[in-house]
């Protein structure tokens, strides 16, 4: 599997996804892509995570995203107030892997979501795909841990995860 694009995470909301503590990241719109990608903190200029994104769901109403808070970690008040109000659309991810250290990148402008990359920033990034664990939601230890640090072999692992299927998620509820 090879590590090809990355999304671009605002901050507080990246922190929330490297911490472990949000696994959905809200959008305007949906997107067909599933798999493994990279996350960027906006302007970073640095790759500082990894994610899977296993589905993307249906538009949420205020109601339904204060009710999945503990997914997306977005205030009440920020949904209330309809700061938020085009970003209803969940991202959902899996196997959020923070590295030791961040992978460095050069933003093309013009890219506003995903980044595509070229092999020497996309190689790398597939490599740590291969040498870290991901964080458990409920795992109170947080750091990411690595096969150098004694953790269990992620190839037996890994032998037994299926990839999600492919395919568009819909764009609303009335779509069909």
């Amino acid at each position: 599997m090879k590590v090809t694009r990355v999304l671009i995470i605002a901050d507080p909301w990246i922190g929330h996804i490297l911490e472990g503590q949000k696994d959905w990241e809200m959008r305007a719109q949906a997107t067909s892509h599933r798999g493994w990608f990279g996350l960027i903190r906006k302007g970073s200029g640095q790759v500082v995570g990894l994610a899977r994104l296993t589905e993307c769901g249906l538009p949420l109403s205020p109601d339904e995203m204060i009710a999945s808070h503990e997914h997306h970690r977005i205030p009440e008040t920020m949904i209330r107030s309809g700061t938020v109000s085009r970003w209803i659309i969940p991202w959902k991810l899996a196997d959020i892997r923070p590295p030791e250290q961040p992978v460095s990148y050069e933003h093309k402008s013009g890219a506003v979501t995903w980044v595509l990359f070229p092999d020497e920033v996309s190689i790398p990034l597939t490599k740590l795909l291969a040498s870290t664990v991901p964080l458990s939601r409920n795992d109170e230890t947080r750091p990411a841990r690595t096969i150098n640090e004694g953790v269990v072999s992620l190839i037996t692992k890994r032998s037994t995860i299926e990839e999600p299927k492919k395919g568009m998620c819909p764009r609303s509820r009335n779509s069909r």
